[in-house]
Protein backbone atom coordinates (compact mmCIF):
# COMPACT_ATOMS: atom_id res chain seq x y z
CA UNK A 1 0.00 0.00 0.00
CA UNK A 2 3.00 2.33 0.35
CA UNK A 3 4.07 2.09 -3.29
CA UNK A 4 3.35 4.98 -5.63
CA UNK A 5 1.56 2.74 -8.14
CA UNK A 6 -0.74 1.25 -5.50
CA UNK A 7 -1.52 4.71 -4.07
CA UNK A 8 -2.44 6.04 -7.51
CA UNK A 9 -4.73 3.10 -8.27
CA UNK A 10 -6.23 3.09 -4.80
CA UNK A 11 -6.90 6.85 -4.86
CA UNK A 12 -8.54 6.52 -8.29
CA UNK A 13 -10.66 3.61 -7.02
CA UNK A 14 -11.74 5.68 -4.00
CA UNK A 15 -12.93 8.45 -6.33
CA UNK A 16 -14.46 11.21 -4.20
CA UNK A 17 -12.94 9.63 -1.11
CA UNK A 18 -9.38 9.90 -2.51
CA UNK A 19 -8.56 12.39 0.23
CA UNK A 20 -8.97 9.49 2.74
CA UNK A 21 -6.14 7.40 1.23
CA UNK A 22 -3.69 8.14 4.06
CA UNK A 23 -6.27 7.64 6.79
CA UNK A 24 -7.30 4.26 5.33
CA UNK A 25 -3.64 3.27 4.87
CA UNK A 26 -2.92 4.00 8.54
CA UNK A 27 -6.02 2.08 9.65
CA UNK A 28 -5.19 -0.98 7.54
CA UNK A 29 -1.57 -0.88 8.75
CA UNK A 30 -2.63 -0.71 12.41
CA UNK A 31 -5.08 -3.62 11.98
CA UNK A 32 -2.50 -5.73 10.12
CA UNK A 33 0.19 -5.13 12.74
CA UNK A 34 -2.23 -5.82 15.61
CA UNK A 35 -3.31 -9.05 13.88
CA UNK A 36 0.28 -10.22 13.43
CA UNK A 37 1.10 -9.42 17.06
CA UNK A 38 -1.99 -11.18 18.39
CA UNK A 39 -1.51 -14.26 16.22
CA UNK A 40 2.20 -14.41 17.00
CA UNK A 41 1.65 -14.38 20.74
CA UNK A 42 -1.17 -16.91 20.46
CA UNK A 43 0.72 -19.30 18.17
CA UNK A 44 4.28 -18.82 19.36
CA UNK A 45 4.03 -17.79 23.01
CA UNK A 46 6.82 -19.49 24.86
CA UNK A 47 9.39 -19.03 27.61
CA UNK A 48 11.86 -16.20 27.20
CA UNK A 49 14.66 -16.70 24.69
CA UNK A 50 16.39 -13.49 25.71
CA UNK A 51 15.98 -11.89 29.13
CA UNK A 52 19.24 -10.32 30.30
CA UNK A 53 19.93 -9.63 33.96
CA UNK A 54 22.02 -7.10 35.84
CA UNK A 55 23.94 -4.49 33.82
CA UNK A 56 22.83 -6.03 30.51
CA UNK A 57 19.19 -5.58 31.51
CA UNK A 58 19.84 -1.96 32.46
CA UNK A 59 21.55 -1.40 29.10
CA UNK A 60 18.65 -3.04 27.23
CA UNK A 61 16.05 -0.83 28.91
CA UNK A 62 18.25 2.24 28.37
CA UNK A 63 18.38 1.56 24.62
CA UNK A 64 14.61 1.02 24.57
CA UNK A 65 14.04 4.24 26.54
CA UNK A 66 16.35 6.14 24.20
CA UNK A 67 14.28 4.75 21.31
CA UNK A 68 11.09 6.17 22.83
CA UNK A 69 12.75 9.57 23.36
CA UNK A 70 14.06 9.57 19.77
CA UNK A 71 10.59 8.61 18.51
CA UNK A 72 9.02 11.57 20.31
CA UNK A 73 11.72 13.93 19.04
CA UNK A 74 11.34 12.64 15.47
CA UNK A 75 7.55 12.94 15.52
CA UNK A 76 7.81 16.58 16.63
CA UNK A 77 9.25 17.54 13.25
CA UNK A 78 6.20 16.28 11.33
CA UNK A 79 2.72 17.66 10.81
CA UNK A 80 1.10 14.82 12.79
CA UNK A 81 -2.51 15.41 11.63
CA UNK A 82 -1.23 15.27 8.02
CA UNK A 83 0.87 12.19 8.85
CA UNK A 84 -2.19 10.45 10.33
CA UNK A 85 -4.53 11.45 7.49
CA UNK A 86 -6.79 13.61 9.68
CA UNK A 87 -5.72 16.93 8.16
CA UNK A 88 -6.71 15.70 4.69
CA UNK A 89 -10.24 15.12 6.02
CA UNK A 90 -10.44 18.65 7.45
CA UNK A 91 -9.02 20.22 4.29
CA UNK A 92 -11.42 18.22 2.12
CA UNK A 93 -14.38 19.42 4.21
CA UNK A 94 -13.32 23.07 3.89
CA UNK A 95 -12.35 22.78 0.21
CA UNK A 96 -8.74 23.78 0.84
CA UNK A 97 -5.96 22.13 -1.19
CA UNK A 98 -3.73 19.55 0.46
CA UNK A 99 -0.18 20.86 0.52
CA UNK A 100 2.93 18.73 0.43
CA UNK A 101 4.83 18.75 3.69
CA UNK A 102 8.27 20.36 3.32
CA UNK A 103 11.38 18.20 3.21
CA UNK A 104 12.70 17.71 6.75
CA UNK A 105 16.40 18.45 6.99
CA UNK A 106 16.83 19.63 10.58
CA UNK A 107 17.02 17.93 13.94
CA UNK A 108 17.45 14.17 13.80
CA UNK A 109 17.07 14.25 10.01
CA UNK A 110 20.61 15.64 9.79
CA UNK A 111 21.94 12.33 11.06
CA UNK A 112 19.52 9.78 9.57
CA UNK A 113 16.89 10.05 6.83
CA UNK A 114 14.36 7.88 8.69
CA UNK A 115 14.60 8.71 12.42
CA UNK A 116 11.16 7.25 13.18
CA UNK A 117 12.24 3.89 11.76
CA UNK A 118 15.54 4.07 13.66
CA UNK A 119 13.69 4.73 16.92
CA UNK A 120 11.21 1.93 16.15
CA UNK A 121 14.01 -0.56 15.61
CA UNK A 122 15.63 0.44 18.90
CA UNK A 123 12.34 -0.09 20.72
CA UNK A 124 11.69 -3.42 19.00
CA UNK A 125 15.04 -5.05 19.58
CA UNK A 126 15.87 -3.75 23.07
CA UNK A 127 13.40 -5.81 25.08
CA UNK A 128 13.07 -9.33 26.47
CA UNK A 129 12.08 -11.85 23.80
CA UNK A 130 10.19 -15.07 23.47
CA UNK A 131 9.67 -16.79 20.11
CA UNK A 132 6.63 -14.63 19.30
CA UNK A 133 8.55 -11.42 20.00
CA UNK A 134 11.52 -12.58 17.94
CA UNK A 135 9.35 -13.41 14.91
CA UNK A 136 7.38 -10.18 15.33
CA UNK A 137 10.63 -8.21 15.46
CA UNK A 138 11.91 -9.94 12.32
CA UNK A 139 8.61 -9.22 10.52
CA UNK A 140 8.53 -5.59 11.70
CA UNK A 141 12.18 -5.05 10.72
CA UNK A 142 11.53 -6.41 7.23
CA UNK A 143 8.44 -4.18 7.03
CA UNK A 144 10.42 -1.08 8.05
CA UNK A 145 13.26 -1.84 5.63
CA UNK A 146 10.83 -2.38 2.75
CA UNK A 147 8.84 0.67 3.80
CA UNK A 148 11.96 2.82 3.79
CA UNK A 149 12.62 1.80 0.16
CA UNK A 150 9.12 2.81 -0.91
CA UNK A 151 9.44 6.01 1.12
CA UNK A 152 12.73 6.85 -0.60
CA UNK A 153 11.12 6.51 -4.03
CA UNK A 154 8.21 8.70 -2.98
CA UNK A 155 10.54 11.36 -1.57
CA UNK A 156 12.63 11.44 -4.74
CA UNK A 157 9.41 11.89 -6.74
CA UNK A 158 8.36 14.76 -4.45
CA UNK A 159 11.65 16.59 -3.92
CA UNK A 160 13.78 15.46 -6.88
CA UNK A 161 17.49 16.24 -6.98
CA UNK A 162 17.43 17.88 -3.53
CA UNK A 163 16.40 14.59 -1.90
CA UNK A 164 18.86 12.60 -4.01
CA UNK A 165 21.66 14.87 -2.76
CA UNK A 166 20.37 14.67 0.82
CA UNK A 167 20.70 10.86 0.52
CA UNK A 168 24.41 11.32 -0.22
CA UNK A 169 24.90 13.30 2.99
CA UNK A 170 22.75 11.48 5.57
CA UNK A 171 22.59 7.70 6.10
CA UNK A 172 19.22 5.93 6.04
CA UNK A 173 18.82 4.33 9.47
CA UNK A 174 22.12 4.17 11.35
CA UNK A 175 24.06 7.37 12.05
CA UNK A 176 27.71 7.24 10.96
CA UNK A 177 30.49 9.36 12.35
CA UNK A 178 31.46 12.05 9.88
CA UNK A 179 28.35 11.53 7.77
CA UNK A 180 25.66 14.08 8.51
CA UNK A 181 24.05 17.07 6.87
CA UNK A 182 25.79 20.34 7.80
CA UNK A 183 24.05 23.73 8.13
CA UNK A 184 25.18 25.08 4.75
CA UNK A 185 24.06 21.98 2.85
CA UNK A 186 20.73 21.88 4.73
CA UNK A 187 20.00 25.51 3.87
CA UNK A 188 20.97 25.04 0.22
CA UNK A 189 18.85 21.89 -0.16
CA UNK A 190 15.87 23.48 1.61
CA UNK A 191 16.06 26.46 -0.75
CA UNK A 192 16.12 24.08 -3.72
CA UNK A 193 13.00 22.29 -2.44
CA UNK A 194 11.13 25.55 -1.76
CA UNK A 195 11.41 26.67 -5.40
Amino acid sequence: MASRRFKQRWTALLGGLGWAERLIYNGVSAIAIAGVLAYGHWALGSPRLFDPQGAARWLMWSVSGAGFVLMLLALRSYDLPLFAGLKQWRLHRTGEPIRIEPLHLGGLHRYVRHPIYTAGLMILWARPMDAATLWTNLFATAYLLAGSRFEERRLIDLYGAAYAEYRRHAPGLIPWRGRALNDADAERLQTTCDR
